[in-house]
């Protein structure tokens, strides 16, 4: 129902509204009709969240010389910065690139004293040979990705499972194989290290 909270609020008002990100923005959509309403706006808290890293899961990452919080990265960007991490070679083309940006800019001057028509000419040849700049360094940087296989396919497999189908571990798995593991120690690990103030996101190693 899209009109539950203002219903809810209507017949029970409450000071203050606990819930998770996606909660908090619907509830902010829907503040101008409050307004509307004339109904007095609870106070939204963003209620705890956190990632519970496995052992198995500490140890390939540790192994990787990568942190949990790192798994928040998109798992294309995390695979380039753990191959230039590992990688003795340079991957990019940034030194090249300014040296080319000069030259291209000697060639400029050239043509405008010869024919300021044919700057055009020069900007379009530019643009063509920058491009197949990028393409030869993303190229390099697949060719040097093939030495990594092994690891980065590892970071892929620790990031499924810390991340069940792209989402947050919360909206996926159930409390009850921790809690079956760890039995009451569990609970009590969660009521040391909560803050419900916090307003941030914990990672339990």
């Amino acid at each position: 129902m899209i009109m539950r909270p203002l219903y809810e609020e209507c017949i029970l008002p409450n000071l203050a509204y606990i819930g998770g990100g996606a909660e908090v923005n619907y509830w902010l959509e829907l503040k101008s009709t409050f307004e509307f309403y004339g109904i007095t706006f609870p106070v939204l808290i963003l209620r705890n969240s956190a990632l519970v890293v496995d052992e198995a899961s500490k140890k390939k990452l540790q192994h990787l010389s990568l942190d949990a919080k790192n798994l928040f990265t998109d798992t294309n960007k995390l695979i380039d910065f753990f191959v230039k991490q590992q990688s003795s070679n340079e991957l990019n083309l940034d030194a090249e690139v300014q040296k080319f940006e000069k030259a291209f800019t000697q060639i400029a001057l050239k043509a405008q004293n010869i024919d300021p028509t044919l700057l055009g000419s020069v900007e379009a040849e530019k643009t063509k040979f920058f491009n197949s700049l990028k393409g030869l360094e993303s190229k390099l940087s697949k060719a040097e990705k093939k030495k990594f296989e092994q690891q980065t396919s590892q970071i892929v497999k620790v990031k499924d499972k810390l991340f069940p189908n792209g989402s947050l571990q919360e909206r996926s798995d159930n409390f009850m194989p921790f809690y079956l593991k760890q039995g009451g120690c569990f609970i009590e690990m969660l009521h040391q290290k909560f803050d419900p103030l916090a307003f941030k996101f914990s990672i339990f190693e």
